[in-house]
């Protein structure tokens, strides 16, 4: 980012302009924002396709349960289709999150960060009449030194510089006012789509939850659950008791 408003305005800082020290400091705070309205833009859309394609591989993962031959004809079964159901309504939310967070964020980012290329193209602009000013102004002054037969090359080239120099102050007044008005901007835009991004993410999360704790009750009732070592437990001896198996222990 430092780079390219270097490229931009950078080789032009030794200008002793009243103001333009400002003008590079609004600059760059604004490139600022540039760089991190595209990087939030770029993460939210990633961050809504990854809980997109785990609720898929989730709604997958029901679905191969509970066709699986290992649950049919068992008590397993009908656990294994309570999960199925529970993955595919978990899809549903994740597809109204997506929906949501599409038109309330990740749409508003991207129309936000079309901004940015006008912008430099003005930027550009004036620092394009800037160094034509400069470089007329210097013609001006080495034409002074020479002899008087340079007087209409010297007329004309002041008739330039008189041209150039309201065009460069126009740009310039205009970029001056208007650049630090599009970076305080981003306050009121910003806050209206992270609202939306919080709110939505909450909700549903709180409703995910809420699918998977009415899952757990139908899985135990009454029951206790079982900490992480006894279902370690309970798998290690089930495991050893299939090892025993005579068709298993002679491989």
């Amino acid at each position: 980012m430092a780079g390219l408003v270097k490229k931009l305005i950078g080789g032009r800082r030794s200008s002793n302009r009243p103001g333009s020290t400002e003008f590079d400091r609004a600059v760059t705070k604004f490139r600022q924002v540039e760089g991190l309205s595209r990087r939030v833009y770029k993460d939210t859309k990633r961050c809504t396709e990854a809980i997109a394609s785990a609720s898929k591989a989730g709604q997958k993962l029901g679905n191969d349960l509970a066709n699986s031959p290992v649950v049919q004809q068992t008590d397993l079964k009908e656990t294994a289709e309570e999960f199925r159901d529970t993955m595919k309504e978990m899809a549903i939310l994740a597809d109204q999150l997506r929906k949501h967070e599409q038109k309330t964020v990740i749409e508003p980012m991207k129309k936000f960060t079309q901004i940015f290329p006008g912008v430099d193209k003005a930027v550009r602009k004036r620092d394009q009449k800037m160094a034509e000013c400069e470089k007329l102004q210097t013609k001006v002054e080495k034409l002074k030194r020479r002899s008087s037969q340079q007087t209409s090359k010297l007329e004309a080239t002041q008739c330039s510089l008189a041209r150039c120099k309201p065009e460069f102050e126009k740009l310039d007044l205009q970029l001056n006012q208007e650049v630090p008005q599009l970076y305080e901007g981003r306050i009121d835009y910003f806050e209206a789509c992270f609202e939306a991004l919080i709110r939505s993410q909450m909700q549903y999360y709180e409703e995910c939850d809420d699918l998977l704790e009415r899952l757990e009750a139908n899985m135990h009732g009454d029951d206790e659950d079982m900490s992480d070592d006894a279902v370690e437990r309970r798998s290690q001896e089930q495991l050893s008791a299939i090892k025993a198996l005579s068709i298993v222990a002679s491989n």
